[in-house]
C-alpha cells in the first residue's frame, strides 16, 4: 500500500531555498505580468493579484482532502437493511408492496 509521497533532504533544501530567497515572488510576478500581456481586459483583476502577492504553498496541510469529515452516506429507511440498501426493489416498496417513495 502506498504511503505518501517521500522528500529527501535535499529536495527539503531546495524548497527551502527557494522560499528564502523569495524566488517565488519574482516568478509570481513574471507570470502576472504574462497573463497581463497575453490578456489586457483582466488588468484589474491581475494588478490586484500584483499588489497581493503572498508564498501559496501550504506546508501544513500535506494531502488536500485532509480537513474534509467523511460523510455517512447511508441514510437508513424503515424495512430496509443496510445490506439491501442500495437494491432497488427493496427502497421502492415496503414488505406489503405499497410503494415508499410516494409516501
Amino acid at each position: 500500500m502506498a504511503k505518501g509521497k517521500v522528500c529527501s533532504a535535499h529536495q527539503k533544501g531546495l524548497y527551502a531555498a527557494y522560499k528564502a530567497s523569495n524566488k517565488w515572488a519574482t516568478n509570481r510576478r513574471k507570470k502576472l505580468e504574462r497573463a497581463l500581456k497575453k490578456n489586457p481586459g483582466n488588468a484589474e483583476q491581475i494588478k490586484a493579484a500584483m499588489a497581493n502577492i503572498s508564498y501559496r504553498r501550504n506546508k501544513e496541510a500535506k494531502h488536500p482532502n485532509a480537513t474534509v469529515p467523511k460523510v455517512n452516506v447511508y441514510v437508513p429507511i424503515k424495512g430496509v437493511s443496510e445490506k439491501n440498501m442500495f437494491k432497488l426493489r427493496y427502497r421502492a416498496h415496503d414488505g406489503s408492496g405499497v410503494p415508499i417513495w410516494n409516501s
